[in-house]
Order: C-alpha cells, then structure tokens, then sequence
C-alpha cells in the first residue's frame, strides 16, 4: 500500500509540476503578447496623429492639444498664444517647381520652424500648407517675438530642391 501511495503521489507531483511549467509558459506568452499590443496600439496612434510628409502633428491632434491647454487656461488663468503659419503663394511654388518640391518645401520648412520654438510647444500641420504653433505660458510680446524669429528664418533660408533655389515666404 505504502509502495501504491508513494508511486499515485510522484505521479501527481510530477503532474502539478508540468501544469506549473505550463502555467508559466502562459503567463510569459500573455505578458509578451500585451507588450506587442501595447506596442503596435502606439504606433496606431502615432500614425493616427502624425502628419506622414513632415512627421508633425496632424490637425486632429493639434485641436486634443489646444483642447487640453484651454482647458488648463480656463483653471489656472495662464497664458497660451497660437500662431498660424501659412506659407505665402503656395500653389505657385507647385505648379511651377512641381509638387514633389512643394512637399520638399512643406518638409523644410517643419524643420526650420520647428527649430525656432521651444520643446513644449506644440507644433503641427493643420492643412495643406498652413501650420499652427501653440505656446503655453507664452505672454503676447514674447508669442510675437517667436513669430517673428520664425518668419526670419523662413525668409532667409534657402529652399533648394533638384538644385534649384525656391523663394519661401511665410
């Protein structure tokens, strides 16, 4: 009986140690399984907020943006200024360079702009070839101070697409 006992109690913990293995196994697939999801729920995101030509926000995320910075404005009473930037004779530049200079130019011009405002504010392609540019905690003399930077370094910069220079104005 002992010998009976003792085989029928090695079986079963040979069996609860194969179920644990099991288990942990499952466990270790679940956990990488919610890592990849969590992953590509991010990258769905980003693709879902991210102009795809110049990698800025798009006008969806810019207005969840505003949104919550209104918001924060209306509680707190701190300032916030918004800047639109629309580039000067647009279609112009298209038809005669063509549009694949124009997406250079709208490309570009991301950078350069981008270049010219701090890190927290929020910066995104809002149509076609306007843009918009929100500053938190930015008092107007210090908002028109950035525009003006902006539209500096627009003006002076040079635009060259195929080797051929492109006069941009903003």
């Amino acid at each position: 009986e002992v010998i009976h006992l003792s085989t029928s109690l090695r079986s079963l913990l040979l069996r609860i140690g194969f179920v644990e293995r099991l288990t942990l196994e499952a466990e270790e697939k679940a956990a990488e399984d919610a890592r990849k999801f969590a992953n590509d729920i991010a990258s769905l995101r980003k693709l879902a907020e991210t102009d795809p030509l110049t990698n800025l926000l798009n006008r969806r995320a810019f207005m969840e943006a505003a949104d919550d910075a209104m918001r924060y404005y209306q509680r707190y009473g701190r300032s916030i200024a918004t800047l639109v930037v629309d580039i000067d004779h647009f279609k112009k530049i298209n038809d005669s360079f063509g549009h694949l200079a124009g997406d250079a130019v709208l490309k570009e011009l991301a950078l350069k702009v981008r270049s010219h405002s701090r890190r927290e504010d929020v910066f995104a392609r809002y149509g076609g070839e306007e843009f918009a540019l929100m500053l938190r905690e930015s008092a107007s003399e210090k908002s028109i101070r950035c525009a003006e930077r902006c539209r500096r370094a627009v003006h002076g910069a040079e635009f060259i697409f195929n080797g051929t220079p492109i006069q941009v104005t903003i």
